[in-house]
């Protein structure tokens, strides 16, 4: 059964109707595609002539680098270039906020040569807490020694200081061992 149309006194078949609509319809959807893609195409020739137009050469990235022309704004490397430029960059942040004498202070003790001397020493044996058992055990018979010695009338002699302060480094470091051997254990 074929279903016909009545339109302004002419009868149409509905099926082949409906085809010659859709192959109207494909032909004006092929045109657009084809459209589009050449648009897309003559926007990604701009681009990429602009981009070699300002493209810099290795040659000449390497000649800068090699001149000594290092400047701070612009990209930065990754690893120690990048964490020194930050580092320096909260310094100076900090810095500007601190008032006038601890600005000062500040801008002396962050001097490369102070900073590197800094760094050499806070890698050695001399712990904190070694110094802090140190200085208190040898205080502490120092004082006790001096008064014994005053008041049962002998002398005294001084290594017994400089041997506390070793004892009582040497006592510091192993009650941080120790301290830090229960801290790893209780973490785990």
């Amino acid at each position: 059964m074929s279903e016909k149309l009545h339109h302004s006194g002419h009868e149409i078949d509905l099926p082949k109707a409906e085809h010659g609509l859709q192959k109207n319809i494909e032909q004006h959807l092929e045109k657009e595609a084809h459209k589009a893609k050449h648009e897309h195409k003559d926007s990604i020739d701009k681009i990429l002539h602009t981009i070699e137009k300002e493209a810099i050469t290795s040659e000449t990235i390497n000649k800068h680098h090699l001149d000594g022309n290092k400047h701070t704004s612009g990209p930065v490397g990754f690893g120690a270039e990048l964490r020194k430029r930050s580092i320096d960059d909260n310094l100076k942040k900090i810095q500007r906020e601190l008032p006038g004498p601890q600005k000062t202070f500040s801008k002396l003790i962050h001097q490369p040569v102070i900073n590197a001397v800094s760094e050499v020493s806070s890698k050695t044996v001399a712990r904190p807490s070694g110094l802090l058992f140190a200085g208190l055990l040898s205080m502490v018979t120092s004082l006790g020694l001096l008064i014994a010695c005053r008041y049962y009338g002998y002398r005294y002699n001084f290594l017994i200081g400089l041997v506390a302060l070793g004892v009582g480094f040497g006592l510091g470091l192993i009650l941080e061992l120790i301290f830090s051997l229960f801290r790893r254990t209780k973490t785990s």
